[in-house]
C-alpha cells in the first residue's frame, strides 16, 4: 500500500470511530432526557399569584449601589 492509501485508511477509520462515538453519546443523552419529568401540560408558571420573579433593574453607571449591598437587613 502506498502512503496515500494509508492516510486515507486512517482518515476513514477516524470518521467511523467518530460516527460511532457520536451515535453512542446521542443515544445516552436521549435516554437520559427521556427519564426527566417535563413541565405539566398547560402550566407555564404564569397563573394568578404565581408569576415568575422579575429580573433585577440594571443600574446606570452613575447610580451608587443600594445600602447594604442591595440585600434586606436581617431582623
Amino acid at each position: 500500500m502506498t502512503t496515500t492509501m494509508w492516510v486515507l485508511a486512517g482518515i476513514g477509520a477516524w470518521v467511523l470511530v467518530g460516527l460511532a462515538v457520536a451515535l453512542v453519546f446521542g443515544r445516552m443523552i436521549r435516554l437520559r432526557d427521556r427519564g426527566l419529568p417535563g413541565p405539566p401540560d398547560g402550566d407555564d408558571g404564569e397563573r394568578e399569584g404565581h408569576l415568575p420573579p422579575r429580573p433585577p433593574r440594571p443600574r446606570s453607571a452613575a447610580e451608587p449601589p443600594a445600602p447594604g449591598g442591595g440585600q434586606t437587613p436581617r431582623p
